[in-house]
């Protein structure tokens, strides 16, 4: 019996991964890459296999089992033993609707598009929970069934029963635990993928986040700018207060070498003093293993080629998914946190608190990395169609995947759900941000740890015609200019909760440091403490410069695409790093044109100069900020020496953060 169950076991395994070959991950099959890529690494895809195999033959056990025990073990008519022979399969049912209408992205290749529809619409008035409630009630009642027979009476005393055990079993009442507040200051930097400055601004989207802001010893930064678009390099400005091409990391893909360099950053610094470090991260959090920075503990996905065969073998099993996408699942199969399609910011702030409840009683540096508000928006429900109208007819129900060879045009309709997916996207961070905060004052350390909520970048979302995402280019204030919120402990007199000038990524290990009241090393930021506490007043006139990523594709219409020195889309631009486990890096012989080839920007007061470099020559952009926050109208023409000005500011900048280059008849090249 064992081995005919284990044969029906392997046989729907390979069903589901005969017909899941064209899955959709970020525009293109995962399952593809992960076949094409499994002669590279085959241990990490029969691994992989193995043990969904037998994470999974429990679930495809249980099922026959109970089907048959009630089907056989019974003297009933065969027509009834039939019917209530199918209780089992439609509990799994159920509970996989649960699992679609919770995570509706993981499954909507699979779906057709009217199917999709039905879904989106009813995930405004169906709950998951009832779903789940419903499912556990038919499998205790098929456990009851298997082993008491089929008699009137009997039923009546198992439902009966199995409603009782279902209202147990689904009950979850976690009371929190009090503890003694840590000795010192400690820092929980609290941060965002792809979150953008106007929609911390709305208290409809982020209520948590206006409960902080309200604080009394909040300070909120309105003119806040990352260096660099993209989330590693801007992730080492935020921890380490230099800019990225100080650091030698400025795109998503450097080399081994490059991320060994010794620089001692904000999480180094702090563990030096005694402070427990760490950092979680989901999907865009893979920067973590990959540049430790200074963290004791790391728990976030690792990008490299193995797991990516991982997490393509695990996708070829969509029937699974409901066993596969639960707390002790993702233990078993850490890689589909990789998956943008499963960016679930429930998860991260249970690993979050989780960390905190070990280092509540020490000093303790913590950093959470919500990815859900990066592209695709796939947040899981409710937050998915919290934002969208119930009339919307596709075919972005439930995320917004760009091609990467291209990109569409799409119509009003479209654009508005794409901005309601994104705004429920940052809506489900603004939450799990109000549950850490929560936990923070139930435990007693609210008023003893300084508070940091930023974000790496922002996302351009079909304004002014710069479609979706970010780091292509450096045009408009969505991509650039980000929130910055520091709630000062209690101890700190802030007497300014407002600051309207100029501040940058850089600037936030300093100002955190001296609010610390630790040392500061020397970096490229500065000190903001002074202006928070009172004794500076005037605008300190920061330049923020700027610079884009890597462009992925080599193709394409928009005016980016247009306007730059090409280089190889990214399949020509990656190797494997050798000799590091499957690590993807910049080919070495590319790494100077591409950083030749990046557009770079500078803001000074009111006015912003952007540098484009083509086959053409350099072109160079000046836009007013304050009458212009589009950069619509270029005035470098109207404004020959505010242009000027702009640029020898801009050489300035290049000059004091750039190790090896060259300017060429305005272009800068790197060497």
């Amino acid at each position: 019996m064992l081995i005919i169950f284990l044969s029906i076991h392997l046989a729907v395994c390979l069903l589901q991964v005969y017909l899941t070959q064209g899955l959709s991950f970020a525009g293109i099959s995962s399952n593809l890459i992960a076949w094409n890529l499994f002669s590279l690494f085959p241990e990490s895809g029969i691994w992989a296999f193995i043990k969904v195999f037998i994470f999974c033959s429990p679930v495809t056990m249980i099922w026959l089992s109970l089907s048959c025990f009630i089907f056989f073990r019974n003297e009933q008519s065969l027509g009834k033993r039939a019917w209530i022979s199918l209780i089992p399969s439609c509990a799994y049912i159920i509970i996989l609707i649960s699992s679609i209408v919770r995570y509706p992205s993981l499954y909507e290749t699979f779906l057709p598009k009217y199917l999709a529809m039905k879904v989106f619409k009813s995930s405004f008035y169906i709950s998951p929970q009832l779903l789940d409630n419903i499912g556990v009630f038919l499998v205790l009642l098929s456990l009851y069934l298997s082993v008491s027979g089929l008699g009137l009476r009997r039923i009546k005393i198992g439902v009966a029963f199995c409603c009782l055990a279902s209202i147990i079993i689904l009950a979850n009442m976690k009371m929190p635990r009090k503890s003694l507040p840590s000795n010192g200051t400690n820092l929980l930097i609290l941060a965002a993928d792809s979150l953008r400055y106007d929609r911390s601004e709305n208290s409809l989207i982020m209520p948590q986040l206006h409960k902080l802001k309200n604080d009394s010893n909040s300070i909120i930064f309105h003119d806040h700018h990352v260096g660099v678009p993209r989330t590693f390099p801007s992730w080492t400005e935020i921890l380490e207060g230099q800019y990225a091409a100080k650091t030698g990391i400025r795109h998503t893909f450097p080399g081994m070498t490059i991320r060994r360099h010794k620089k001692m950053g904000l999480a180094g610094y702090l563990m030096s003093h005694g402070f427990l470090t760490s950092v979680a991260g989901d999907y865009a959090g893979d920067i973590f293993p990959r540049f430790r920075g200074g963290f004791q503990n790391i728990e976030a996905p690792k990008l490299d080629i193995p797991n990516l065969i991982k997490l393509g073998v695990v996708q070829s099993f969509p029937l699974f998914y409901p066993f596969i996408n639960t707390k002790l699942g993702i233990s078993i199969f850490p890689e589909i946190l990789e998956n943008p399609n499963f960016a679930d910011a429930k998860f991260l702030t249970q690993q979050s608190i989780s960390r905190l409840e070990q280092v509540k009683n020490q000093k303790f540096f913590h950093t959470s990395f919500f990815s859900t508000a990066h592209f695709p928006y796939a947040a899981p429900w409710p937050w998915y169609s919290r934002f969208s109208d119930i009339g919307y007819e596709g075919p972005f129900f439930f995320q917004k995947n760009p091609k990467l060879s291209s990109l569409s045009r799409i119509g009003e309709n479209d654009i508005n759900q794409v901005r309601s997916l994104y705004d429920g996207a940052v809506a489900s961070i603004d939450y799990s941000i109000g549950e850490i905060i929560d936990w923070l004052k139930a435990n007693q350390l609210y008023d003893s740890t300084m508070i940091v909520v930023t974000a790496d970048h922002g996302e351009d979302l079909y304004e002014e015609n710069r479609r979706m995402g970010h780091g292509e280019h450096l045009k408009g204030e969505n991509v650039l200019k980000v929130p910055l919120i520091i709630k000062a402990p209690k101890g700190i007199k802030v007497k300014t909760n407002e600051i309207f000038f100029n501040t940058r990524s850089i600037d936030i290990m300093p100002t955190v440091l001296s609010l610390m009241e630790r040392p500061i090393p020397n970096n490229n930021g500065i000190d903001l403490s002074p202006w928070i506490i009172g004794k500076a007043g005037a605008d300190p006139k920061l330049v923020a410069y700027s610079e884009t990523g890597i462009w992925f594709s080599n193709k394409g219409n928009a005016f980016f695409q247009k306007q730059r020195l090409q280089y190889p889309g990214i399949s020509g631009l990656l190797n494997i790093d050798p000799g590091h486990s499957g690590d993807m890096i910049i080919n070495p012989k590319f790494e100077s044109v591409v950083v030749t080839a990046k557009h770079r920007s500078i803001i000074y007061d009111q006015y912003k100069l952007i540098y484009t470099p083509t086959h053409k020559g350099p072109l160079f952009h000046l836009y007013d900020r304050r009458n212009d926050p589009e950069n619509k109208v270029n005035i470098a023409n109207a404004f020959p020496k505010k242009l000027q000005f702009m640029k020898d500011l801009l050489l300035e900048q290049i000059d004091q953060i750039e190790t090896k280059y060259h300017v060429i008849d305005d272009f800068v090249v790197a060497m």
